[in-house]
């Protein structure tokens, strides 16, 4: 049987010895590939740089009964279409999974913010939040058919907080209370999920689908695949409240206001209150941090990459000080801080070897 790499390299060499329109390559070598692997997420994909060629190229491999890639091209081509930096796709064989994509470079918008003085980290945020209200001008993503944040898949995303986390990873016995209140919650975050105008969302707008191009240059945007139409909030709280970075409230705050400004001159529906569209970012933070949590339980057991479990603490922090200004949510707040966060901090999964 030909492996699955194998195949791939067959593919590259079709490609380079007659590359597609649009690909002008320089030091091109069918018989000379070389590849560099490029640190992957949290998917099934695997990534490569195609370095024997000038301008480099990335190489996604997607095994298609895992990952099917025909969206991830719509997408990809939508964005585009709204001049958003989404990497061009080249060649694509959707039937084997392997697709050429325009390389970006691989420095992480969150590597750059921790190497960054004070002020470029604020103007960073600043370019990333005009790149989400440019996507949210529009109301849907041209050539694209986005699913809706529907009840369906609000409660599916609360599942893996209630499943993934409190049951399999924890093992926590709930009382007839506890899971009353686990239950309420939810509830109560769907509506608010469910009760905002809705646009594009990324899904996964964050410092590590955001790659450093340059001083001045809007940054790329990638792993755009799990598009959806949904809330207006949920993307920018996952850019500000990121799971794997904590900045101090003020950098959120100022974050928040550039945003209302800024959308509201681009005619997105916020409404004319800030503090109720700030309560509404603070309660769609609480809904996103949940399922991130179920999300990184679920890479630990079910995939076997335990190493997102060191980020939950952080996770937990955020959701500790999320101003949700509404009793049930409050009450969940206590909850986690009295009887989730203990077990956590008394567990080596959550924390990285000295």
């Amino acid at each position: 049987m030909v492996k699955r790499t194998d195949r791939l390299r067959q593919w590259l060499a079709g490609i380079v010895a007659e590359p597609p329109p649009g690909l002008l390559l320089d030091g091109a070598d069918p018989a000379g590939l070389e590849l560099a692997a490029v640190a992957g997420d949290a998917s099934f994909r695997r990534y490569w740089r195609l370095t024997s060629v000038c301008p480099t190229l990335i190489v996604m491999d997607a095994p298609p009964e895992l990952e099917p890639s025909a969206h991830f091209v719509q997408i990809a081509e939508g964005l585009r279409a709204l001049n958003l930096p989404v990497p061009r796709v080249f060649a694509a064989d959707l039937k084997q999974g392997f697709l050429l994509l325009e390389d970006f470079g691989d420095c992480l918008y969150g590597d750059r913010l921790l190497a960054s003085v004070s002020e470029e980290v604020d103007a960073m945020y600043r370019e990333a939040i005009d790149l989400l209200v440019q996507l949210q001008r529009h109301e849907q993503v041209p050539g694209c058919v986005l699913p809706r944040f529907d009840a369906a898949l609000y409660a599916g995303e609360y599942r893996l907080f209630t499943d993934w986390f409190l049951r399999d990873t924890l093992e926590l016995a709930l009382s007839s209370d506890e899971r009353a209140l686990v239950a309420e919650a939810g509830l109560r975050l769907e509506e608010v999920a469910l009760g905002q105008p809705a646009r594009p969302v990324h899904r996964d707008y964050h410092s590590r689908n955001l790659l450093w191009r340059g001083a001045g240059v809007a940054p790329g945007i990638i792993d755009f695949q799990d598009a959806v139409i949904g809330p207006v909030t949920y993307d920018l709280v996952s850019l500000l409240k990121d799971c794997y970075l904590h900045w101090p409230a003020a950098r959120v705050a100022a974050g928040v206001e550039h945003y209302w400004h800024e959308a509201r001159a681009a005619g997105i529906p916020l409404g004319d209150d800030p503090a109720a569209f700030r309560v509404d970012f603070e309660r769609m933070g609480m809904q996103r941090h949940l399922k991130a949590i179920g999300i990184f339980a679920r890479l630990a057991l079910r995939d076997g990459k335990p190493n997102y479990l060191k980020d939950v603490s952080r996770i937990l922090l955020h959701l500790h000080e999320a101003r949700p200004q509404d009793p049930v949510l409050e009450r969940l707040q206590r909850w986690l801080q009295g009887r989730v966060a203990p077990v956590v901090e008394g567990d080596l999964r959550f924390f990285a070897p000295c």
